[in-house]
C-alpha cells in the first residue's frame, strides 16, 4: 500500500479552529462553535497532546482522533476525516495511531460510540479491533405534544430542587454509581457531571424519602439534556412523570432529551413507555489495548 499523503502530529500542534473546522466539515448537522467545543474537550478530559491530527500538503487538518484520558481508560470522543479525504485509508491510519497513542500513555483500554448507521466508521473499528459493548439510542420528546404540562401532581408527592452548588454536588454523589443508575457513557460520568456548565438537580420525595433523581443542563441554545436519571424500585411511572415535568418547568423549556441511554436500562424503558421518541441509535465499542 502507498504512503499517505498526510502528516501526522498530535492535536496539540494544530489551531483548535482548524479542528473544529474539520469536525464540522464532516458532520455539517453539528455546527460547533470553537469555545463551545473548548469547554467539551475539558468537560471529557479530552487530552490534546495525546490525540492524533492529520494534516494534508497545504497545512490544513485532514482527519483527527481525540483522546480523552481517565486512569487507565481512554475514549474517543470524535473521529473525523473530511469529505474529500474519505476512502483512501485515512480513517484507519487515524484510529491505529490513536491505539498507539493510547498504549504508550499506559492505558488499558479505548472507548467510543458510534451510530448505528454508519457502517463505514464500524467497519473501522471493528478492524482496529474494537468490540460491541452496548447499544445505546438517544431519546428526546416535546412534553407539551405528550399533553403532560397540565399533569396533577401525585398524591403525597414532593419534587425538591437542590438550591445551590453544594447541595446539588451532595445529591449527585449520593446517587451516582448506585444500582439505581445504569453505567453511563463517558460524557454522562461523574466527572464530567461535576465539571458541566447549567447545571441543576431534582428529587422526587413521598414521606421524606427519595424515590427519583433527575440532574440536568441547559446549553446555550437552551436545550436541556437529562444527564442522570435514577429510578428506586419504588418509583412509580406517575412520580418519574411529575419529576419530569417540575424540570422543564423550572428551566422553561418543553423540550427534553437523553443522550446513549443503554437500551435495556430501566430508565430507557420508562422513556418509551412514556411515548420518547428514538433520535439516534448507537452502540458503545470498546478496545482492549
Amino acid at each position: 500500500m502507498s504512503a499517505l499523503p498526510f502528516t501526522f502530529t498530535t492535536a496539540a500542534a494544530a489551531p483548535l479552529a482548524a479542528i473544529v473546522s474539520a469536525i464540522n466539515l464532516t458532520y455539517p448537522h453539528e455546527h460547533d462553535s470553537v469555545v463551545h467545543y473548548a469547554r467539551q474537550l475539558c468537560v471529557a478530559q479530552v487530552d490534546l497532546a495525546r490525540s492524533v491530527v492529520a494534516v494534508d500538503a497545504s497545512g490544513q487538518v485532514a482527519g483527527l482522533a481525540m483522546l480523552g484520558v481517565r486512569g487507565e481508560r481512554g475514549w474517543c470522543g470524535d473521529a473525523a476525516v473530511i469529505p474529500p479525504n474519505q476512502n483512501q485509508g485515512l480513517g484507519q491510519a487515524l484510529m491505529r495511531r490513536l491505539s498507539e497513542s493510547a498504549r504508550q500513555s499506559g492505558l488499558q483500554t479505548i472507548a467510543l460510540e458510534v451510530r448505528d448507521y454508519n457502517a463505514s466508521a464500524r467497519r473501522v473499528y471493528e478492524r482496529e479491533g474494537y468490540c460491541y459493548t452496548r447499544r445505546m439510542p438517544c431519546y428526546a420528546a416535546d412534553l407539551a405534544e405528550l399533553g403532560w404540562l397540565s399533569l396533577q401532581m401525585p398524591p403525597g408527592l414532593h419534587i425538591q430542587r437542590a438550591s445551590d452548588g453544594a447541595e446539588l454536588d451532595a445529591s449527585l454523589l449520593r446517587w451516582y454509581g448506585t444500582r439505581f443508575v445504569a453505567r453511563p457513557c463517558w460524557e454522562r460520568e461523574l466527572p464530567s457531571l461535576l465539571a458541566s456548565r447549567g447545571r441543576a438537580l431534582w428529587t422526587a420525595l413521598r414521606d421524606g424519602r427519595e424515590l427519583a433523581c433527575l440532574f440536568g443542563t441547559r446549553n446555550e441554545n437552551g436545550q436541556f439534556s437529562i444527564m442522570l436519571l435514577g429510578l428506586t424500585d419504588d418509583a412509580t411511572h406517575g412520580d418519574v412523570r411529575a419529576l419530569l415535568v417540575a424540570a422543564v418547568g423550572d428551566v422553561q423549556t418543553h423540550n427534553m432529551r437523553i443522550g446513549l441511554e443503554p437500551i435495556d436500562s430501566r430508565c430507557a424503558e420508562m422513556l418509551r413507555d412514556f411515548g420518547f421518541r428514538q433520535d439516534k441509535d448507537l452502540w458503545e465499542m470498546v478496545k482492549t489495548l
